[in-house]
């Protein structure tokens, strides 16, 4: 695996922790770690998680943690829900990253993913005004076809007292699987509930995630 090769590199290059080092190459290197745990997450491996996210604070530039920044708050977000923890996972999103980050074009990459995944936490979690953040999340993903199919699959969740649009959830699963998304094409498929549930629960197990938690069903 390619971060097996990356983490024994920077371990053998003495894990380099110099700030003008880390100035010029953490942007790249820290998202990929910072991905790695995300995965980590996802498999249930708390422990692996904890590691890399080790590597991700010794890529870190002094000032700028990525935990406050949009790519931070996604893949700490993403095994949250995966987990059921949606209520947890609305405050890690629901906050925005200092000033001087906002535009910046390292953060502002990451908005529409972060806008899709604050979508869903807003709508599983039931929040009051999950409307808006969908409604919000629709303009920020326009250009990002996966991120608005997430926020598609948010918008056809069951939300403030309305039954769920199964043809919204079969259409972002199709979204998903023609563009090789398997772990948001397996997730919708457990949303859908009944065979598409036990096969999204199938696919899941296949690549590697621990069982994920929803008890909702989308009539």
């Amino acid at each position: 695996m390619r971060a097996s090769g990356f983490r024994e590199e920077w371990e053998l290059a003495g894990r380099p922790r110099d700030p003008s080092w880390a100035a010029a190459t953490s942007g790249s290197l820290a998202s990929a770690a910072y991905a790695m745990a995300s995965l980590h997450g996802l498999r249930g491996d708390a422990g692996a998680r904890d590691d890399w996210l080790k590597i991700v604070d010794a890529l870190t530039v002094v000032g700028k943690p990525w935990p406050e920044r949009y790519l931070g708050q996604f893949f700490d977000a993403l095994p949250l829900l995966h987990k059921g923890a949606a209520a947890q996972a609305m405050k890690v999103l629901d906050k925005e990253p200092p000033g001087q980050l906002t535009f910046a074009w390292h953060n502002a990459m990451w908005r529409p993913w972060h806008a899709a995944l604050l979508a869903e936490a807003a709508v599983v979690s039931e929040q009051p005004d999950a409307a808006r953040h969908v409604a919000a999340a629709r303009l920020v993903t326009e250009d990002n076809p996966i991120a608005t199919a997430i926020v598609d699959r948010a918008a056809a969740l069951p939300h403030d007292g309305e039954r769920g649009d199964r043809d919204g959830l079969a259409s972002a699963a199709a979204t998903f699987d023609s563009a090789g998304c398997r772990y948001q094409w397996a997730r919708t498929l457990v949303f859908l509930g009944g065979t598409d549930r036990a096969r999204g629960e199938a696919e899941l197990a296949a690549i590697g995630a621990t069982a994920m938690s929803w008890p909702g069903v989308a009539r």
